[in-house]
């Protein structure tokens, strides 16, 4: 009997109530609202289509076998992404809104989790700060690997808040990857 409590309450935690599916439209529409992109995005853009498109390989400029970009993360992301021919304007667009739903959805689940009662209703004020914030909107449109790192500052709470889970470790294992500076979020973490 208390499984199966345990069971539906699971169950009833992971669909996001009314409040939480607006506060999820608001972080998109804001993101969308918002949306610009910085011109070192520009970097990337010439890395992927130097691949892509010009059979250079991943180079800026042809012959030139440097690393130019920060985020080999964001480069694998913008690469499948790109191949189609999606022009950038459009593609950033879609995972800008793909990062703001998974930030936004990490907030849900990390808020849930820190909430004393499971089940009552409670206002998720992290992302209600989110969804409204200039700052964090604007970035996950960026074109940036700015909304890979925003996503993993819920996730890496949810590692915390739930360290055996595999998933979440591997998350906090491959931050470097995304940033270098997320190295750090590996050291904090190596204690849990």
């Amino acid at each position: 009997m208390r499984e199966q409590r345990f069971a539906a309450v699971r169950r009833v935690l992971r669909v996001p109530r009314a409040h939480e599916w607006c506060l999820l439209a608001q972080l998109v529409l804001m993101t969308d609202r918002y949306r610009w992109m910085m011109d070192d995005a520009f970097v990337y853009f010439r890395y992927a289509d130097n691949l892509l498109f010009l059979g250079r390989g991943l180079v800026y400029n042809a012959g030139e076998y440097v690393e130019g970009f920060s985020s080999p993360v964001w480069m694998l992301a913008l690469l499948p992404l790109r191949a189609p021919g999606v022009d950038y304007y459009t593609l950033i667009r879609i995972l800008g809104f793909a990062c703001a739903l998974g930030y936004g959805s990490a907030l849900i689940w990390v808020n849930r989790r820190l909430s004393p009662v499971a089940g009552r209703f409670v206002v998720n004020f992290p992302l209600a700060a989110s969804a409204a914030h200039y700052g964090i909107t604007t970035h996950f449109s960026s074109g940036l690997e700015t909304p890979l790192v925003q996503l993993l500052a819920p996730l890496y709470a949810a590692a915390l808040l739930a360290p055996s889970s595999i998933a979440l470790q591997c998350v906090v294992a491959l931050a470097p990857l995304v940033r270098a500076e997320c190295g750090l979020l590996v050291v904090l973490y190596l204690p849990f």
